[in-house]
């Protein structure tokens, strides 16, 4: 089971919601991340073996990434209306689905009905 970094476009509560003691994840915010580049972010991510869990849809875009190395990038698609708690719900939900299904380097979009993997 993967491990995960949740970026500060999502609530720090995402990572105490979705850390389990086999899946452990945390925020930026918890690391001294908050803030940094996007660059950095992915840094850490790396590093540490983490998939990344963001919002920011430029992560999705940008090939300066290298996702071939990375544990995982999921982005999540959720229009901004959406409350907190459904969006949390939607997350954890599509992380249970692919609890079985290799993270590493994959990207991995979640919208309020589908996830698809690339």
């Amino acid at each position: 089971m993967a491990s995960f970094l949740i970026d500060e476009d999502l609530p720090p509560s995402l990572a105490t919601d979705l850390s389990r003691p086999d899946r452990p994840a945390m925020h930026v915010q918890d690391i001294g991340l908050r803030g940094r580049p996007d660059g950095e972010v992915f840094k850490y991510a790396l590093d540490h073996r983490l998939a990344l869990i963001t919002r920011d849809l430029g992560f999705a875009a940008s090939q300066e990434w290298e996702l071939a190395n990375h544990a995982g990038l999921i982005v999540v698609r959720i229009p901004n209306e959406v409350s907190i708690s459904t969006v949390k719900r939607i997350v954890i939900g599509a992380i249970d689905q692919l609890a079985h299904d290799p993270l590493d380097g994959h990207l991995v979009i979640v919208e309020p009905d589908r996830i698809r993997i690339r």
